[in-house]
């Protein structure tokens, strides 16, 4: 996606199918239809794991930030990038499904998709003052919901946060293969946030995390 004429502007309009950046953004939920003059501030693709790149966009009206957005598009030479999206979708549709957070998605392409950026990481997240033990709740519920759904996540590094919740943000890798079988969720929730991220910070935080028995 590094090279050749791809444009933002043009990949929001053929999926919007309109004519126009303006009329894009307000059928794509991206800007109000209310609104004045709008701005579009895009990055530069990057890396952004095995066989994915993405670029971030911000959008501005008026002058005042009103949203930040990532196109996500699939560099697989093993199976054809639009294929590839598509079983991200259907991953995606399966959390959501399972009750876990997911990045709002704004529309599919070819061989990419763009949906809102989460802002925090969920690291970062954990620092912000007075939702350490909110967060850690969640995290141990959305891993519940997960495994108790089939899925057997290999990793949470990609895990995000709106501030206030645990967003699931990457359908590619880390979620592992549908599990036959329902295994134990006190298991993954050790790997995952204690041994991956060693966030845990005290026994009184694991109790937390380990009490999280909402399905």
């Amino acid at each position: 996606m590094t090279t050749g004429k791809w444009s933002l502007s043009v990949e929001l309009q053929q999926i919007a199918m309109v004519g126009s950046l303006r009329e894009a953004t307000i059928v794509l939920g991206i800007v109000p239809a209310a609104a004045g003059q709008f701005r579009i501030a895009e990055s530069e693709w990057y890396d952004a794991g095995p066989d994915v790149q993405a670029l971030d966009f911000d959008v501005f009206c008026d002058g005042s930030p009103a949203g930040i957005y990532v196109v996500k598009a699939s560099t697989s030479a093993a199976d054809r990038p639009a294929h590839v999206v598509d079983e991200w979708n259907m991953r995606r549709d399966a959390v959501s499904l399972a009750g876990v957070e997911v990045p709002r998605l704004i529309g599919v392409g070819r061989g990419l998709l763009i949906e809102e950026r989460i802002p925090y990481s969920f690291p970062e997240a954990l620092s912000v003052a007075g939702r350490r033990s909110e967060l850690i709740r969640a995290f141990g519920t959305a891993v519940r919901r997960l495994v108790h759904f089939g899925f057997r996540p290999l990793s949470c590094a990609s895990w995000r946060s709106r501030g206030t919740d645990v967003v699931v943000a990457d359908f590619a890798n880390e979620l592992g293969a549908p599990a036959i079988r329902h295994d134990s969720p006190e298991s993954y929730i050790e790997t995952l946030l204690v041994s991956h991220l060693d966030l845990i910070a005290s026994d009184e935080e694991r109790g937390l995390l380990f009490a999280s028995a909402e399905i």
